[in-house]
């Protein structure tokens, strides 16, 4: 097949165009960190209700507890798409001082943590 120069800028013209209208994939990212957490416990039994800011392009989420600030050892209490968790401490409660923090996930991953500090709670109630 024959293109001549001036058949050849225009379909290079045209596909220059034609590629404006062409979307590109979005870079695979992770989501944000939660803006803030907050925590407010009730003492019977440990309970305490956490619950977190939405964070963009996230999926679920994870929440964390320690009973050290260095979150060594820690466990999820909280992994769903929801942005409030109420974490029952189960029968013994979870007494003295514990440590949350929440992350947001997506396919490609999850954020830094937020963390929550440390709430105190006893169970005055058995």
């Amino acid at each position: 097949m024959f293109v001549s120069r001036r058949g050849a800028r225009f379909l290079l013209l045209v596909l220059a165009m034609c590629s404006m209208w062409v979307t590109t994939p979005l870079s695979a990212t992770t989501p944000y960190t939660p803006s803030w957490m907050s925590m407010h416990p009730y003492y019977c039994y440990g309970e305490v209700w956490m619950s977190w800011a939405p964070s963009t392009g996230a999926t679920y989420y994870e929440a964390e507890q320690s009973d050290y600030s260095d979150f060594i050892p820690s466990w999820i209490v909280y992994e769903g798409p929801g942005t409030y968790f109420f974490h029952d401490g189960g029968y013994g409660g979870i007494d003295g001082f514990n440590y949350y923090r929440v992350r947001a996930c997506n396919a490609n991953g999850c954020s830094d943590f937020r963390d929550g500090g440390a709430v105190y709670t006893y169970d005055p109630c058995l």
